[in-house]
Order: structure tokens, then C-alpha cells, then sequence
């Protein structure tokens, strides 16, 4: 993964992230990320993630009207990304 990147995981099952995640990804869930937000500085490409694709649609729209330009959704969300045989981090 490119270290400009950030990637932002919209879960609503934590366990899920702690299974596997893109690496060095920051766990928002939907209703925190007004709140946390800043924890992904503006000068840093943003990857929205869901776990397939379709959950972070809207996270991605709300990030772009706060100012941040360089937002990208992931296409599949987390399991293609695991499919597609990218490096994945795990707990434990």
C-alpha cells in the first residue's frame, strides 16, 4: 500500500475488522466520522472502504463535502480487496 494512503473502513461489525483489513486502515463506524475525521489529514489520499462496496458510497460523499479531494471508493469494499490477494492485517 502506498504510504500517502489512507484508508477508512465504514464497519458496522468490529469483529470484521479485526478478522482482516487493509493494512495501517482506521475502523469509523458511518455515525463517528464527522466526529474523527481529522484523524485522516487532508493532504493524504483517502480509500473509503465498506465490506463490499455498497456501505461506502455515502461516506465517500460526505468526506468530498467537508474539502478532502483526494477520496477514492473501493470498488468490491474489503472482500474484494481481500480476493484480489492484496496484504491484509489481522489482530492477534
Amino acid at each position: 500500500m502506498c504510504d500517502d494512503l489512507v484508508a477508512i473502513c465504514e464497519q458496522v461489525n468490529s469483529c470484521r475488522f479485526a478478522e482482516g483489513r487493509i493494512p495501517g486502515a482506521l475502523s469509523f463506524a458511518q455515525s463517528d466520522l464527522a466526529l474523527r475525521l481529522e484523524e485522516a489529514p487532508k493532504h493524504r489520499d483517502l480509500l473509503v472502504v465498506c465490506a463490499a462496496g455498497n456501505r461506502s458510497m455515502r461516506p465517500d460523499g460526505f468526506v468530498k463535502t467537508l474539502g478532502y479531494t483526494r477520496v477514492t471508493d473501493l470498488d468490491g469494499g474489503a472482500s474484494g480487496w481481500i480476493e484480489a490477494g492484496n496484504p491484509v492485517e489481522k489482530d492477534g
